[in-house]
């Protein structure tokens, strides 16, 4: 059910073929695990293969009663404050400005101070990886007019991909 809070919070669950497409990105190896710090219902981390260890967190409690009955043993709290390690990683997280007062004040970042949401968390991830480690992030089209924010991707990390999803695939999600 969308909730009001579920709406604020911005928690949209990754349609499935989006997720198997990321999961296909991710190209994960039998001795890698993943983390996945906005983990919602579920839905990025159904298509892994069974023998994947899972570091999963969500900041809904409900979610994560879900997540539990999945058989992912998640963690509840903010993913911007708790420290998850693991040597991949596949998120959808959160989008928005700051400027919508969801998500508290814009925060320094290693190339400077932005107000999108979603750059906050792939900087987290990516601060958070092992060396030789990859991260699969669906986000918003918006991040690719945000030069600081690429500019610092191409700069400091390995960018293999843009795929764009296909027009309307979250149409149904609210």
């Amino acid at each position: 059910l969308r909730t009001i809070e579920i709406t604020k919070r911005q928690q949209f669950s990754t349609p499935l073929p989006l997720s198997v497409a990321a999961e296909y990105a991710l190209d994960l190896g039998e001795d890698e695990s993943v983390m996945e710090p906005t983990a919602g219902e579920g839905n990025l981390l159904a298509p892994l293969p069974t023998f994947t260890a899972i570091v999963a967190n969500e900041i809904d409690p409900r979610r994560v009663a879900l997540l539990w009955l999945q058989g992912i043993r998640a963690t509840q709290g903010d993913a911007l404050r708790t420290p998850m390690a693991a040597s991949t990683a596949i998120m959808n997280p959160p989008w928005g400005k700051y400027t919508t007062q969801r998500y508290g004040k814009p925060i320094p970042l290693p190339y400077g101070v932005s107000v999108d949401v979603a750059e906050r968390f792939v900087a987290m991830v990516l601060r958070e990886l092992p060396p030789g480690g990859r991260v699969v992030a669906i986000m918003q089209t918006t991040i690719l007019k945000a030069p600081k924010f690429m500019a610092w991707l191409r700069k400091e990390h390995t960018l293999r991909a843009l795929i764009p999803s296909p027009p309307g695939a979250y149409a149904t999600r609210g």
